[in-house]
């Protein structure tokens, strides 16, 4: 993918999701089913970050399940005033630059956001973002979308036809999905030969990639083993 079309998508991303913030609120207000693959991945005392927060909706759930200290971070400032309303520790900030230092989680999640990151070079900026602001020895679970499905056949087929008249502008596997007559939003399509490249990229052990409990998402565990080199290891 080229550079310019990365940084337009970025801010198409974040455009797009200002405009259905509010619609978008209201329909995420309650658990997924799928969260349920967070809750062996939880303990008591657990500095935990959830990364494209959103309106927060997975904080009243993590609570249930273990005492932890929890922060948020999203980069829609819509999102964060709703959030908020859940309590003070919600930032604004983005997947790419996170506004937290260097070896402070122990657990890292994220719900239905990586997919919107374009190009290889930032999905792996991403991750090292990631991997900084992990503890040695931390966890990191991702839920994306899986866009490998009957339904998004069409999308699919357009994908692979902008891939090959794009002439390098879009990557394979790039779809849009609409929301509403408001926005097509932007996602990549992730294969699990793919996301075992990134991660190795990256620095961080893949450590499985599975359908979740709903088959509509791939759960992606990676773990931090602090042996990358000192700009990312911790001190202990």
């Amino acid at each position: 993918m080229k550079e310019s079309t990365a940084k337009q998508l970025l801010e198409k991303v974040k455009r797009d999701y200002a405009l259905i913030a509010s619609d978008f609120d209201m329909t995420r207000r309650g658990n997924w089913e799928d969260f349920s693959v967070f809750d062996k991945y939880l303990k008591d005392g657990y500095e935990i970050l959830d990364i494209g927060c959103g309106n927060g909706r997975l904080l009243d759930y993590l609570n249930e399940k273990a005492r932890i200290s929890y922060k948020g971070v999203d980069n829609n400032e819509k999102f964060i005033e709703i959030a908020k309303k859940k309590g003070s520790f919600f930032k604004i900030g983005d997947f790419l630059a996170l506004p937290y230092s260097n070896c402070e989680f122990d657990l890292v999640l994220s719900v239905a956001v990586f997919h919107h990151i374009p190009s290889r070079k930032l999905r792996v900026e991403a991750l090292d973002e990631v991997s900084r602001v992990m503890k040695d020895g931390g966890v990191g679970v991702f839920l994306v979308w899986n866009l490998w499905q009957k339904r998004y056949f069409l999308a699919y087929i357009k994908s692979l036809l902008r891939f090959l008249f794009s002439f390098g502008k879009y990557d394979r596997h790039d779809f849009f999905i609409t929301w509403g007559k408001k926005v097509k939003r932007y996602y990549h399509a992730f294969t699990q030969h793919e996301l075992v490249n990134l991660f190795q990229k990256s620095g961080l052990q893949l450590e499985n990639v599975s359908l979740s409990p709903s088959k509509k998402n791939f759960v992606i565990i990676f773990s931090k083993n602090g042996k990358r080199g000192k700009s990312n290891g911790c001190e202990v």
